[in-house]
């Protein structure tokens, strides 16, 4: 009885376990996943206490990225050394990546203000406006014209009386090949100066053509030589063409001293030169270089006061040295003369002496050196030489 019991429970028993097997849950297959969760959210920058607009930023691993473009328009240098990260096609930069980098996040408020060390900024430079820029000159009328000065003196002394009228003049015409001047001088016109002749002599009789486009002039009659660092000038009759910068008013042919500076945020920057109010900019954040202080001639100090929209002052000074003598690097200043040495001006009429010729050439070599050939010639005087 006892065997018969046993038999019909392993009987189902062994029917059982099939169905078992079938109704047991199979364990899922543990496989390695590499997706990693992004997050993105469109936020309004604050770049270093500035307003940058709204971007899309990406969040991974707890680390911030950027687009490229950002940074661009931020002015933020991007290391050459950083791994970007890939979003839907399109790069974005991990902002740890750049010097002195930290960021308060609210993404209730949709808003990020960031903070980079001043060194991440590109440099910004304050220039003058470029040469290509001047306004193209005006169509020449034809034009004459007349300067004068007359003086005129009356005295008397033990019933003997004097009278005396000089008068200068220069009378000039303009035309579009050029000025015509000529310069007089009278004295005595009227005779009444006792032991003295009336005289009326000519002084400078020149034709003029500027080139304005290539900072060049013509001069045809009488006028002077230029000197160089050697030599001298003297009055002639004769033809002299070269360089002349003041056609140009803007150019500046010597090289200036360049003022450094770094602001933490968006600034003013006021220059004084020897405590004199010379220039005030506005800078954006990091490096910047003033190179465009016209007052920075001869020797003195100059002194940069950068403050940011909370008042904060830092300055900044800066001993300078400058000359005239010296031309911008790459700059060439050039001079060739042709005539008479004119001999007695304003004591006789047209005394004109030995003729020769002269040639002059600068050149502005770096911005601490100018060098300059010059070359004399005449019957009586011949001379070559450099300077620098």
């Amino acid at each position: 009885m006892i065997q018969a019991r046993a038999c019909i429970l392993a009987t189902v028993l062994l029917h059982a376990l099939p169905f078992a097997a079938l109704a047991q849950p199979s364990r899922p297959e543990i496989r390695a996943s590499s997706t990693v969760q992004d997050r993105i959210v469109p936020l309004e920058a604050t770049v270093n206490g500035a307003k940058a607009g709204g971007w899309p930023f990406v969040e991974r691993a707890g680390r911030l990225h950027v687009g490229p473009d950002a940074l661009e328009e931020w002015r933020v240098r991007i290391p050459p050394d950083v791994n970007p990260i890939r979003v839907r096609g399109l790069d974005f930069i991990p902002l740890d990546a750049i010097p002195g980098f930290d960021a308060k996040l609210n993404f209730g408020a949709l808003t990020a203000e960031i903070t980079f060390s001043p060194d991440a900024f590109m440099g910004s430079r304050l220039v003058l406006a470029s040469e290509s820029t001047r306004p193209q000159p005006s169509p020449v009328l034809p034009s004459l014209f007349l300067n004068y000065d007359l003086n005129f003196q009356r005295s008397a002394s033990g019933g003997v009386s004097s009278q005396d009228l000089g008068a200068l003049l220069e009378l000039g015409a303009s035309t579009r090949w050029g000025v015509l001047t000529s310069s007089h001088v009278g004295r005595n016109l009227t005779g009444g100066s006792l032991g003295l002749r009336k005289e009326w002599l000519r002084l400078e009789s020149t034709v003029t053509r500027h080139f304005p486009q290539s900072n060049l002039s013509l001069r045809l009659g009488d006028s002077v030589t230029r000197a160089g660092l050697w030599g001298r000038q003297v009055y002639f009759g004769g033809i002299q063409f070269g360089t002349n910068f003041s056609l140009s008013p803007g150019l500046l042919t010597q090289p200036l001293p360049l003022l450094r500076g770094v602001s933490s945020a968006p600034s003013t920057v006021e220059l004084y030169v020897n405590d004199v109010l010379r220039k005030v900019s506005q800078v954006p954040t990091g490096p910047f270089v003033i190179d465009d202080s016209q007052g920075l001639t001869g020797s003195g100090e100059a002194r940069l006061v950068v403050r940011d929209v909370l008042g904060r002052e830092v300055v900044i000074l800066q001993p300078f040295f400058s000359t005239v003598e010296l031309l911008a690097p790459g700059l060439n200043d050039w001079s060739v003369e042709l005539g008479a040495v004119r001999e007695n001006l304003g004591v006789t009429n047209g005394d004109y002496g030995d003729r020769f010729v002269t040639g002059t050439w600068r050149r502005g070599i770096s911005e601490q050196w100018t060098g300059e050939g010059r070359a004399e010639w005449s019957r009586v005087h011949q001379a070559a030489g450099a300077g620098a």
